[in-house]
């Protein structure tokens, strides 16, 4: 297989140890949580707005049979 020539970064690092980062695995953990928030705050702010919609209209409706005289059961 062909692989792609190494920069020069990576010839000067290689077979030396690297410095382990601790804080690599919350920091990628924290990553995914942030984007799971961020999908379900936006589901929820479209669920909020349909159902203020819904709202607004059956609030019409209903001050509309109360002006007629009629009372919703």
């Amino acid at each position: 297989m062909f692989s792609p020539p190494l920069t020069a970064e990576a010839v000067s690092t290689k077979g030396k140890p690297q410095e382990y980062d601790a804080g690599m695995n919350r920091r990628v953990l924290e990553s995914k949580r942030l984007s799971t928030l961020e999908t379900e705050n936006i589901e929820l702010k479209a669920k909020v707005a349909e159902l203020e919609g819904k709202l607004e209209r059956y609030g019409e409706l209903s001050e509309t049979l109360s002006e007629m005289g009629f009372m919703p059961r």
